[in-house]
């Protein structure tokens, strides 16, 4: 017997975890693959959370990018609520990382930041901040053989001036990516958003972090500690571990970095514009590298690039992370 939740068939099964299963789903008229995310009963009979999840979703349905993930609709269905998103073909960025060591080639590490950075540019400018920023949420979307990327699992996102769920300076997402004001315990800002994005670029630029953690599997306050002390001792700059890299892109990832938030850029905005104005190339130099870029490194969309119709399928990804 098929299954159907709401407007959608159910075609398999993705994925669960402690909120619920994610599905793919065919929407039975428009007949597209979508994901669909059906929370658990508990948590759909739950009140604070049932105000939260509808209060995210009219986050999400604000951010319409090519480089943010797609929200469709949010219903409810024999007492259980779900979530309709774009259903995603491709892998993360994470998954890629864990596939190769040391630096990235620049040309893929630039284009990395400049697509994430247009779809932060979008969401800051529409007064939502994303606050989880780190490499599992930056999804490279591959059509055609071309990848673009898209920001994922905006289901923390909030918009900046709305207090009323999370307390002011909340740390939220691993401590590697979390700026060292909002560790602090002040507020988040678009320059929080900016900061982690700046710790992934470091990382593709140098394969390395920017600070020191000799244990990843320390406690969350160890981490956090470790990685202020470094602040408080001076982050090493982008091209004092790859000479080679070219000096505009690594200073302003360098900018990005900075513990004092009034000089990161402000926001994706004035980031994006930043990166708009190079033209990054790989340079023979570049320590690790060979002159041209490496096989292993999908080959990423220019913004000039119409958008391709026929996807190629990796394996599918959802943003919502159950």
């Amino acid at each position: 017997m098929t299954q159907k939740i709401g407007s959608y068939i159910i075609k398999g099964e993705i994925g669960r975890g402690g909120m619920g299963v994610v599905y793919r789903a065919v929407h039975s008229l428009m007949e597209e693959e979508r994901a669909l995310k059906v929370v658990h009963p508990e948590l759909s009979r739950d009140q604070e959370f049932r105000q939260r999840f509808l209060s995210e979703a009219k986050v999400l349905n604000k951010l319409l990018h090519q480089n943010i993930v797609r929200f469709y609709e949010l219903g409810e269905q024999s007492g259980q609520m779900f979530m309709v998103t774009e259903l995603l073909k491709g892998q993360s960025l994470s998954e890629w990382q864990k596939q190769r060591s040391g630096p990235s080639p620049e040309k893929f590490a630039y284009k990395i930041l400049l697509e994430a950075a247009q779809g932060l540019a979008f969401a800051h400018g529409m007064n939502v901040l994303h606050r989880d920023i780190k490499p599992g949420n930056l999804f490279l979307q591959t059509v055609d053989g071309q990848t673009s990327v898209k920001l994922l699992d905006l289901g923390l996102a909030k918009s900046a001036d709305d207090r009323t769920r999370t307390a002011t300076g909340m740390a939220v997402g691993p401590p590697q990516y979390i700026a060292p004001e909002v560790l602090d315990g002040k507020k988040a800002t678009p320059a929080a958003d900016i900061y982690a994005l700046g710790v992934i670029g470091f990382n593709l630029l140098t394969g390395q972090m920017p600070f020191e953690v000799t244990d990843e599997s320390s406690s969350i306050m160890a981490l956090s500690l470790a990685i202020y002390k470094s602040h408080q001792q001076g982050l090493p700059k982008v091209r004092d571990l790859n000479p080679g890299l070219d000096p505009n892109l690594a200073q302003i990832v360098d900018r990005m970095l900075f513990t004092a938030p009034g000089i990161r850029f402000k926001d994706g905005i004035q980031l994006s514009m930043a990166l708009s104005k190079l033209q990054v190339t790989p340079s023979p130099r570049q320590t690790g590298h060979p002159p041209q870029e490496s096989s292993s490194a999908p080959h990423l969309k220019s913004p000039a690039d119409p958008p391709s119709a026929k996807p190629k399928v990796d394996h599918d990804h959802t943003n919502f992370q159950m």
